[in-house]
């Protein structure tokens, strides 16, 4: 079980990071400030500023899709993360006390 969740959060995180970049990519082609290293936040501000001025709604929804993607990934990221953490105290705990 502890190898399907440790599975589970490594596809979440690669999809989160074809995702990040490829939003990455339209932001820079868009003509905002794009840093690959850092400012990740900033992203998800600026992609949301995009969707407000685009005026193609086929891109729009293609954009709004996007960003929903991302933030779904990012809470399950965090659910799962939540969920191994506990799975792992728990055991720790039957280990240490019996």
């Amino acid at each position: 079980m502890n190898t399907l969740l440790i599975l589970l959060i490594v596809i979440i995180v690669l999809c989160a990071n074809v995702l990040w970049y490829s939003i990455k990519d339209i932001l820079k082609k868009n003509g905002y400030k794009v840093y690959y290293f850092f400012g990740h936040l900033n992203d998800i501000f600026n992609l949301s500023d995009l969707i407000q001025k685009e005026p193609n709604e086929d891109l729009k929804l293609k954009y709004i899709r996007m960003k929903r993607g991302l933030l779904l990934t990012i809470f399950f990221f965090l659910i799962l993360l939540v969920i191994v953490f506990i799975r792992f105290e728990f055991y720790n705990f039957h280990q240490i006390f019996g």
